[in-house]
């Protein structure tokens, strides 16, 4: 059974309209760029999308991670604005997270790369082909990480 202070400052944040809103936008904003990136989202030319079998372990890390995203920047919005004394942490694990997901290398972004890195850029690209899923099982360790710093916070304050 999970006790009611552990709820508490989820509970705080997410009572007011404007947090969850923001919680919502932030996580489609997310999912839509993340799914763009991994080539399962199209725009042209027409709305589309594509889940390949191959693809379905990333689809499902990446809609976790969007989630997650939008759960804790309004949970930082909310920090920021309550708590005069705040640990920087919070913001960089945000921050490591979004970029330890969105990696170019799982992209056609990252054949550009190649082309102006050489031999440094194929490197980074292999790199973040062959260990995708490892990232992206990192990123949502990394915003637990992060979540569970501001549910702290938000505790002690």
């Amino acid at each position: 059974m999970v006790q009611a202070g552990r709820l508490l400052p989820v509970k705080l944040v997410f009572s007011n309209k404007a947090y969850i809103a923001l919680a919502i936008g932030v996580s489609a904003i997310f999912w839509i760029i993340l799914n763009s990136i991994d080539q399962l989202l199209f725009f042209w030319p027409i709305v589309t999308f594509y889940l390949p079998p191959e693809k379905v372990l990333g689809f499902v890390l990446s809609s976790l991670i969007a989630g997650m995203m939008g759960v804790v920047i309004s949970m930082n919005v909310y920090a920021y604005k309550s708590s005069k004394k705040l640990h920087g942490s919070v913001f960089s694990g945000s921050t490591l997270g979004i970029a330890s997901c969105a990696c170019a290398g799982c992209s056609s972004i990252g054949l550009s790369v190649v082309s102006s890195l050489g031999g440094i850029g194929a490197a980074a690209l292999a790199f973040f082909i062959i260990f995708q899923i490892p990232l992206r099982i990192a990123s949502l360790g990394i915003l637990g990480w992060t979540y569970y710093s501001l549910h702290r916070t938000l505790t002690r304050t």
